[in-house]
């Protein structure tokens, strides 16, 4: 085929479906890019250049809709992948956070701290502590009391009626103990 030759219907759909030889593509796109005026009206007839001129826009049409449904099915699997992906990430703050909540119930348990003779405290939140002596080996001995946040306490290891006991007061309830047991704690607390 040369140049010279008609374009024809049937290469010009071959062309356009992809399905064109090399040399069918060439002569094609050489007919495409001339300047030529005599291979303007290569056609047979005026309807038959229309009905090309009408299946090529078609065929562009159903292009451009086909592109448009993949762009908008991207778009689609685009969105569905971020709501995932925030789906995963609230989830996991979720799931932290009744972690952290475990953490802070494990805070909340009762610490213990260990002691002599005496301890004086002021404990920074409301919280069970206890209170463990291990003075004498093999003879520990524990209390457990609710503390209130900013009150002094004062915790004793004092040997009452022959036995050894941890006394616990706050500062508040000092003068609430008996009058013989006050004046045993201040002369501990003075020793």
């Amino acid at each position: 085929m040369n140049k010279e030759d008609n374009m024809n219907r049937d290469l010009l759909e071959k062309y356009f479906r992809n399905e064109c030889t090399l040399e069918e593509r060439e002569h094609v796109q050489k007919w495409l890019n001339s300047d030529s005026d005599k291979d303007i009206h290569t056609f047979s007839s005026m309807t038959e250049e229309k009905k090309v001129k009408s299946e090529i826009w078609t065929s562009v049409l159903q292009r451009i809709k086909q592109n448009r449904s993949g762009s908008i099915s991207r778009i689609f699997v685009m969105r569905t992948a971020v709501a995932a992906c925030a789906s995963v990430l609230l989830i996991l703050l979720f799931v932290n956070k009744i972690n952290s909540g475990k953490d802070s119930l494990n805070e909340s348990s009762p610490r213990t701290l260990q002691f002599c003779e005496k301890l004086v405290l002021t404990p920074d939140t409301d919280q069970e502590i206890t209170f463990v002596s291990n003075c004498k080996a093999g003879n520990e001995i524990s209390r457990t009391v609710t503390c209130k946040k900013g009150e002094t306490y004062l915790a004793l290891n004092f040997r009452f009626r022959n036995d050894n006991e941890i006394i616990v007061v706050s500062q508040n309830q000092f003068h609430e103990l008996p009058h013989d047991l006050r004046i045993k704690v201040m002369r501990e607390l003075n020793s």
